[in-house]
């Protein structure tokens, strides 16, 4: 597997901290209050906190609501990927009946996660044509291209990005370019913008 395809592993940050009691409450009185409401909240907060355990038991609750609850859907798969079970996650965003842009996202993540990686970039080239088409979308589009040689297509994707923000893998990914490249004032340039931008002290 090469470097690029590696980086694609360590994409999600993977929920940590430190094990707390969860207390699960439906919303508050007026909103809408059913499993498929407070159960993907609670699932997100448990891996947040490390509660494993906890998120294991809220993911065994969940069979009957993942097809029709996208946001269940997109936690149950998330759980999964953060223990390292992308196919388990695909198959939970393949059960889904209604698509959102995250699961899309999360789909083609599992895809180049499990070797499916030219399947995956003809999808996300075809979502690239859409006005809708987020940027951690275009990154993951832009990572898989590296890992088939297609530089210019890459850096023309994550150039792109930083049109408008400043976003923090798209840097990251030009500046080990620019090292791998030999275009050490690039990469100086970049370093400098990272630190500036993301540096210690920065939110």
């Amino acid at each position: 597997m090469k470097f690029w395809l590696h980086r694609l592993r360590h994409w999600w940050n993977r929920p940590r901290g430190q094990s707390q009691t969860i207390e699960l409450k439906p919303l508050a009185t007026g909103r809408p209050s059913g499993p498929g409401h407070w159960i993907p909240v609670a699932l997100k907060r448990a891996m947040e906190q490390g509660q494993w355990e906890r998120a294991s038991n809220l993911v065994d609750e969940t069979d009957h609501l993942v097809r029709t609850w996208p946001l269940v859907a997109e936690q149950v798969a998330r759980f999964h990927l953060a223990l390292g079970r992308p196919d388990v996650a695909l198959k939970t965003i393949d059960e889904a009946i209604f698509r959102t842009s995250e699961l899309r996202l999360l789909q083609n993540v599992c895809r180049a996660l499990e070797g499916h990686t030219v399947e995956a970039m003809a999808d996300l080239d075809r979502w690239s044509d859409h006005p809708s088409f987020p940027v951690v979308a275009s990154t993951l589009l832009a990572l898989l291209k590296i890992e088939h040689d297609e530089i210019d297509d890459a850096w023309s994707l994550l150039d792109a990005n930083l049109k408008n923000h400043e976003d923090p893998m798209s840097l990251a990914c030009l500046f080990v370019l620019c090292k791998e490249r030999g275009m050490t004032e690039c990469a100086s340039k970049l370093a400098r913008r990272l630190q500036s931008t993301f540096g210690p002290g920065r939110s």
